[in-house]
């Protein structure tokens, strides 16, 4: 029986001390966290969740106004130390906040810490009248607000968050939240305001306070986003020949060359980004462009350079379309889409032709179209004359001889040579047919097209030439 009563008392014990060391809470606060209080309740209340050691408290509790500072009183306690009552030496009349502070170092009356600091926020107004609108920002009608800008708007006190968001709208809408600062509603953007627009702010008078009052009066006002609102246009297009080629969009620009750049000279600076998305050129063909900001006399612009990387078809008719999705640095689109239509037929883009076919360079060309006939005596007969119109590359050339009628057979080239017709060098060409058949009738081919013979600038013959000969 002694045995069963140590174990009892040593449990009791242990239950006492365990006790001892739960450290204290606040239960509640008058008046509570982010309320508003009225003028002639002056009195703050807090109940703790075990007996305190009021000395203690007393010392680490605090009410501080936004206005005026820490603010003194006199405490009293009741409900066996639980419950601590403060009344302020002077009316609280600030319209700012009230704040409530108890460190953690207030104890119970067993020595136990404070769980955690409590901090309390409330307002006191005269609650029979509704809120008011001090101020707000940005300025009514201002421009030059950046992207990042922050709607602020000052009440006379604190109110309703519920309210204030059936109440507040942004147009055009911006996708954002609002929050509360003090009497300070805040609104901001997640992803900025956008350049250029002119955003209206509207509060209505459904806001409410916190107890309830409706907005003394509505609210309306704008602002823009940036401060450029001139759209950009397009100055200068024109080609960096030997001798600039002005284009005109008013007609079809010829004498463009093949392979020389595009220049597009803008009437401001435009975002180098929307270049490549908003130039285009049909029929398509292989560019990059690159862009500088130069300095001109009405200030600095943007010019922008087409580069090829293959050349363009000669004499081909080109459509360059330039479009409004290119944007100025106010987020301003180009003033309107542009169209050039120009012609690559410069005198380095023209391609080469066959003068004519001969066997004599006194005599004329032969016939084109008709069957010219030949006498010769022997395997080989010599020479062919071909004229072209411009500088040849020899290399290109894909010169054969078909069999249209007769015996079986091929006729083959050669002795191929190159020489100067009068009209330039590498003009004329020569070359013999060895093997031809009495009695034939042969078709001479000079290949053109895209894999065939070019000038000395690359540029094709359209076509290949073609010349029906008998023997």
């Amino acid at each position: 029986m002694r045995k069963v009563s140590l174990i009892l008392c040593s449990f009791l014990i242990t239950l006492s001390c365990m006790d001892s060391f739960d450290q204290p809470s606040v239960v509640s606060v008058t008046p509570s966290d982010n309320s508003i209080s009225r003028t002639d309740d002056q009195e703050i209340t807090v109940v703790f969740s075990r007996a305190m050691d009021t000395v203690k408290t007393n010392n680490e509790f605090s009410l501080s106004s936004s206005d005026s500072g820490t603010v003194d009183g006199l405490f009293f306690w009741s409900g066996g130390d639980r419950t601590m009552r403060f009344r302020p030496l002077s009316p609280l009349t600030d319209t700012g906040s009230y704040f409530i502070r108890i460190t953690s170092d207030a104890e119970d009356s067993r020595g136990n810490d404070l769980e955690e600091e409590f901090l309390s926020r409330f307002c006191v107004c005269d609650d029979s009248s509704g809120p008011r609108v001090l101020s707000f920002s940005p300025a009514r009608d201002s421009t030059g607000n950046p992207e990042s800008t922050l709607v602020l708007i000052e009440f006379s006190e604190p109110v309703d968050m519920n309210t204030l968001y059936s109440s507040a709208s942004v147009s055009p809408s911006v996708e954002g939240y609002w929050s509360s600062s003090g009497n300070t509603a805040v609104f901001t953007p997640l992803y900025g305001f956008s350049m250029g627009v002119t955003y209206s702010v509207s509060v209505y008078e459904t806001l409410c306070d916190m107890s309830g009052n409706s907005l003394n009066e509505s609210l309306e006002f704008s602002f823009t986003v940036g401060s450029d609102f001139v759209k950009p246009g397009i100055d200068r297009v024109f080609q960096d020949s030997t001798t600039p080629l002005e284009f005109d969009e008013s007609v079809h620009t010829e004498g463009a060359e093949k392979d020389d750049p595009v220049v597009i000279d803008f009437s401001e600076v435009v975002i180098p980004e929307g270049l490549t998305g908003g130039i285009s050129l049909s029929p398509s063909c292989g560019f990059y462009i690159t862009s500088a900001v130069i300095a001109g006399p009405g200030g600095n612009f943007t010019r922008a350079v087409i580069n090829f990387t293959e050349d363009m078809d000669s004499e081909e008719i080109y459509t360059l379309k330039i479009s409004s999705v290119i944007r100025d640095a106010g987020e301003n689109s180009l003033d309107r889409d542009y169209r050039y239509v120009f012609v690559t037929n410069g005198s380095g883009s023209v391609s080469p032709f066959v003068e004519g076919m001969k066997n004599d360079p006194a005599e004329d060309y032969w016939p084109a179209g008709e069957v010219v006939t030949l006498v010769y005596s022997g395997t080989i007969y010599e020479p062919v004359i071909v004229d072209f119109s411009q500088s040849m590359d020899p290399v290109t050339l894909s010169v054969y001889v078909d069999t249209v009628a007769g015996a079986a057979g091929s006729v083959s080239v050669t002795s191929i040579n190159w020489t100067d017709s009068g009209a330039g060098p590498l003009t004329r060409l020569t070359f013999s047919l060895n093997n031809a058949q009495d009695g034939n009738i042969y078709k001479i081919v000079i290949k053109g097209g895209s894999g065939g013979l070019t000038d000395a600038r690359g540029n094709y013959m359209k076509e290949d030439y073609e010349q029906l000969v008998r023997f």
